[in-house]
């Protein structure tokens, strides 16, 4: 029975071949002659490749649980992807190296159960014909069949791109869509491969999935060296995504193999050699690019490099001394620099300290860099010699203990010693060092070495002045001021005059042996520099005793002595208040002293001997007159003394109040009270005062509470009267106002606008007002409303509003129209001070309207007219001219109202009712061709529906022809083919679409046509257990089929199990 089969097969195969060749020898030869100028240029390589085509064929491709590749839902695109192309990598050393390198797919998009009707293939094959054509991207499938499409290339088909001679493959998948879930498997043949570009006729090549080879004669090209040979014909392969790993710098990559699967995550890591680190992976699918540890993912053949380089360390020198240094810096490990260290004046390199260094004691040398490197250049003083030396009175030295030699740059101290008797002068220098000191005049100074130096103290002897001097009471002193050695004792001598005595010397710089005597020695070996000793003289004093009497106080200057003899010395005695000073008592002697008398308190004392006063104080009598002029009493007028309390005190009758005192107001503790005490504390002995009474006046408050006036005030205001004053008020209304009446302080007619009254009280009055009501009658013409009559009170706001009717504009106001805009439709008017009346006044508005023309033609035109009316347009097409054969027709009316709403019409003449501005064209266009009568037929009858769109029409004015838009759906269980004609007529896009455009000549007959889709039941079973019929027969859509299972010997039929459906 396979025998059988594979021999009908090669029959069918001779057979199709034939046709096959003859059919693209056809198409050629339409090709070169039909439209040599469109293909010429453009070779072809068309490639036949194709699966066996016979159901239940072992050959028939499968997936990985061993079913048939499915094709779908029948038609189409809808099956399984399968796909032609070549390894990148491959070369015909073998057929397995034709499976070397990335898969490159040049059919993307082709799909088990494709052919070239449309109608499909069974599950597990295909059968394709592709036509690749020369510097394109586009592969044409099944090329002029019904059922053609086109696929995509990665890249434009060249001689070279594929190289002819590479071999070629076929891929198929268990999967509609390429991806982790799908499995793979790739086939090829030994004579498959790329042809090359033909000038003349297009190169076939025939290839064929099947096992065996090919009969003698055909065509076909067998393949069956599979890319998994364990699994021939069935999709086994997971897709692989290959990685290709390279390493720029010192480093490893963590082991990994060629491929992955696809869709893979694999980790990478990346290990950088001794004194390398890690920079970044570079390539695409990386996770993390700049960590040495991440994943890349294969979802595409990867090359990804890790990069590693050297790490940079720190080259860091410091000084230790005066100098400088070269070569600090960050370098790469391994790299060897220069370093040098220069010394400053004064220094000299001693060595580097640190390690790395080619040598240790060379101030210029180099380093290899292995690690961070932290140097110190050493740099030490060099020495020199200092020499001090001194002249008469003293010595010198450096004080600094260590002995020589003395380094540079450094501070050491010099040091002055005079003897006993000298001191320093001065230092000099004979090897000119001297601006090296601090101080040429310091006996302690520091000096800087710069260099060899020497240095000399010099010393002069010492003599200090000495002043001998004397105070008041002195007659002499002896010796004279002058110098005297530092070691001398000198004797000094005081002489008091007659009345003094001498009281001590002043010896600031404790020169004196004994300071008290008035002949004793000074020691000048305690001088530091010129000396004074002072001899200092004291008067004799005597006893004041002053003593003070009742009502007063005596001062005397000192309060204590002492009283010298001869001195003279204040004295005041001061009475108390209430007291006058009498005089001074006391001894002969003692009043003597007095120099201005006895009864003078403010006195002067000559002292002489021994002194005792008394000052003696009498006490006064004060006089106080209380009176008053009217208005009450007063009390108080008497005589007092100091120890007395007197007060005084003011009663006001009945009417008046008490106001103020007047007089000594000074001496009154209370001025403003009717009672206050009198303070005798500084007052003169007569004394005067007078009680001032006045009458009662009140407060009162006027108030307005409207638009009026009281007494010519138009706000409020205050009055002041007293208790005799009469008070009268008058209250005025302003314009549209009246007066109401008082509110407040009782008066006797509070409804009249004028009262009098004399008020007892403070208090206050309030005029009241109100508005005037005023009657508004407003009424207007034809054409419009107003609204607003009524009666309102004065200066109330009323809104008016004149409001046209449709058609109609307001005019104007007439009657009382100076107190409103009288051209205003919308106003507000303050009610005066009378009775108003308003007319508001409309007239009709004037409408246009304008007319322009599209096309060829004349319409009557515009104007102005009357709202409401009615106005007809004409409108007239031209003639018969060249661009209107047929002359012309009026094609619309497009008018547009002054509120943008816009209208058509195709009536002639044109009526229009006149409620606004109107702006109107006439189109016209050229009277267009007849319509040509075409009849639509399906075939077969009832497989479609069809339908010449007759608002989709169009002339086509170049052609002078009706263009119709024609559209085919086919109905449940059939699928479109094609459009034909029984008459010349061109199909755009194509005659293959469903919906085209046809312009037809004449009349004639267009058809469309369809094909029944047919429908399988597949069924799997196990055949060890029984049998199934019915299935895996073509069904025209909508159709039942009957499916039987028998159970085979020893079995019962348990269920049947729905695997899949597929609606269609």
């Amino acid at each position: 029975g396979s025998s059988f089969s594979r021999n009908l097969e090669a029959i069918f195969d001779i057979c199709k071949f034939t046709i096959l060749r003859f059919h693209f020898l056809a198409l050629f030869s339409f090709f070169l002659f039909g439209f040599a100028p469109i293909y010429a240029a453009d070779p072809t390589i068309v490639i036949h490749w194709s699966t066996v085509t016979t159901d239940g064929d072992p050959d028939l491709l499968k997936d990985r649980n061993g079913n048939p590749l499915s094709i779908g839902s029948g038609g189409n695109g809808s099956g399984y992807v399968a796909t032609l192309g070549y390894f990148d990598q491959a070369d015909d050393n073998s057929l397995q190296n034709h499976f070397l390198g990335s898969w490159i797919p040049l059919t993307e998009g082709t799909r088990v159960g494709d052919s070239s009707t449309g109608y499909g293939f069974s599950d597990g094959m295909f059968s394709f014909t592709t036509v690749f054509t020369k510097s394109s991207d586009l592969v044409t499938v099944f090329p002029f069949e019904p059922a053609s499409y086109q696929v995509q290339t990665p890249f434009p088909i060249t001689a070279s791109a594929p190289p002819s001679g590479t071999p070629i493959c076929i891929r198929f998948y268990d999967a509609t869509e390429i991806g982790p879930a799908a499995r793979y498997n790739t086939v090829t043949g030994s004579e498959w491969k790329w042809p090359a570009f033909s000038s003349g006729i297009p190169e076939n090549l025939y290839l064929k999935i099947s096992s065996g080879t090919a009969y003698a004669g055909s065509s076909w090209e067998y393949g069956n060296y599979f890319e998994d040979s364990d699994n021939n014909f069935t999709t086994s392969l997971e897709l692989q995504s290959f990685l290709t790993v390279n390493i720029t710098g010192s480093g490893s990559v963590g082991s990994l193999d060629p491929s992955y699967n696809y869709g893979s995550t694999v980790p990478i890591t990346a290990t950088p050699n001794a004194n390398m680190e890690f920079v970044e992976w570079q390539g695409l699918g990386i996770a993390q690019p700049s960590f040495a540890q991440t994943t890349v993912l294969m979802d595409a053949d990867r090359n990804i490099t890790a990069v590693f380089e050297p790490k940079d360390f720190n080259v860091l020198i410091n000084e230790n001394g005066n100098g400088s240094t070269t070569g600090s810096g960050l370098y790469p490990y391994g790299s060897t620099i220069n370093i040098t260290a220069t010394p400053a004046f004064g220094y000299e390199f001693s060595y580097w300290e640190g390690a790395g260094p080619d040598s240790n004691t060379s101030s210029s040398t180099t380093l290899t860099v292995q690690q961070d490197h932290s140097l110190i250049a050493h740099f030490s003083k060099l020495p020199f010699s200092i020499t001090t030396s001194a002249g008469v009175g003293g010595s010198a030295s450096v004080v600094e203990s260590e002995p020589p030699p003395f380094y540079f740059d450094n501070n050491y101290t010099l040091f002055a010693d005079p003897t006993f008797g000298y001191s320093f002068s001065h230092w000099s220098s004979s090897s000119n060092s001297l601006d090296l000191i601090d101080s040429q005049t310091s006996p302690i100074t520091s000096f800087l070495v710069q260099g060899d130096a020497t240095y000399t103290a010099n010393f002069s002897q010492i003599n200090y002045g000495l002043q001998v001097l004397m105070g008041e009471g002195g007659e002499a002193v002896y010796p004279e001021s002058g110098d005297q050695s530092a070691l001398s004792m000198v004797q000094v001598t005081a002489v008091a005059q007659d009345g003094y005595d001498f009281e001590i010397w002043e010896d600031p710089d404790a020169l004196l042996t004994d300071s008290s005597l008035s002949v004793t020695e000074a020691n000048m070996s305690k001088a530091s520099g010129s000396v004074s000793v002072t001899a200092t003289f004291s008067k004799k004093t005597y006893s004041v005793e002053i003593n003070e009497g009742t009502g007063g106080n005596v001062s005397l200057s000192p309060a204590s002595g002492p009283w010298e003899h001869n001195g003279v010395y204040e004295l005041n005695a001061t009475s108390q208040v209430g007291y006058t000073f009498s005089e001074w008592q006391g001894d002969t002697n003692s009043t003597s002293s007095l120099l201005n008398g006895t009864s003078d308190a403010i006195n002067k004392i000559g002292v002489s001997g021994p002194i005792s006063l008394t000052a003696v104080f009498a006490e006064n009598a004060y006089s106080i007159s209380a009176t008053t002029v009217q208005g009450g009493t007063v009390s108080g007028t008497n005589s007092y003394t100091i120890n007395d309390t007197p007060t005084i005190s003011a009663q006001p009758s009945t009417g008046w109040k008490f106001s103020h005192w007047i007089g000594d107001l000074d001496y009154l503790v209370a001025p403003n009270a009717t009672s206050s005490l009198v303070d005798l504390t500084l007052a003169p002995l007569t004394l005067s005062f007078e009680a001032v009474f006045e009458r009662e006046v009140y407060d009162f408050s006027v108030f307005i509470d409207g638009n009026g006036s009281v007494n010519g005030y138009n706000s409020n205001f205050t009055l002041s009267p007293d208790s005799s004053t009469q008070v009268s008020l008058v209250a005025v209304s302003q314009a549209g106002w009246n007066f109401e009446r008082w509110y407040g302080y009782s008066v006797s007619d509070p409804v009249a606008n004028s009262i009098t009254f004399i008020p007892s009280s403070s208090g206050s009055l309030t005029a009241t007002f109100e508005r005037n009501s005023y009657d508004l009658t407003v009424t207007n013409s034809t054409g419009g409303e107003t609204n607003g009559t009524g009666t309102y009170l004065y200066d109330s706001a009323i809104s008016l509003k004149a409001s046209p009717s449709p058609g109609y504009m307001f005019l104007k106001w007439t009657g009382n129209t100076e107190l409103i805009d009288e051209l205003d439709p919308v106003v507000t008017l303050r009610v005066p001070d009378q009775n108003i009346s308003l007319y508001a006044e409309f007239t009709p508005i004037p409408l246009t309207i304008s007319t322009s023309v599209v096309g060829s033609g004349t319409v009557s035109s515009g104007g102005t007219y009357d709202t409401g009316s009615t106005v007809t347009l004409n409108a007239t097409p031209s003639g018969i001219d060249t661009a209107g054969p047929r002359g012309y027709q009026l094609e619309r009316w497009i008018w547009f109202s002054s509120e943008g709403t816009s209208y058509n019409s195709t009536d002639n003449p044109l009526e229009l009712y006149m409620d606004s501005n109107f702006t109107v064209t006439a189109v016209f266009s050229p009277i267009p061709p007849d319509d040509v009568e075409i009849e639509l037929v399906s075939t077969p009858s009832g497989a479609g529906t069809l339908f010449d769109d007759p608002d989709a029409r169009t002339w086509d004015v170049d052609l002078d022809l009706i263009q119709r838009d024609l559209q085919a759906s086919a109905n449940p269980g059939f699928s479109f083919l094609g459009w034909n004609s029984s008459l010349t007529a061109s199909f755009n896009p194509s005659w293959m679409n469903p919906a085209t455009t046809v312009t037809p000549q004449s009349a004639s007959t267009i058809t469309a046509y369809f094909s029944p889709i047919t429908q399988k039941v597949l069924t799997s079973f196990d055949s060890s257990k029984g049998t199934v019929t019915g299935a895996a027969i073509d069904l025209p859509t909508n159709t039942s089929t009957l499916i039987t299972a028998q159970p085979g010997e020893n079995q019962i039929f348990y269920s049947w199990e729905l695997n899949k459906t597929v609606e269609y």
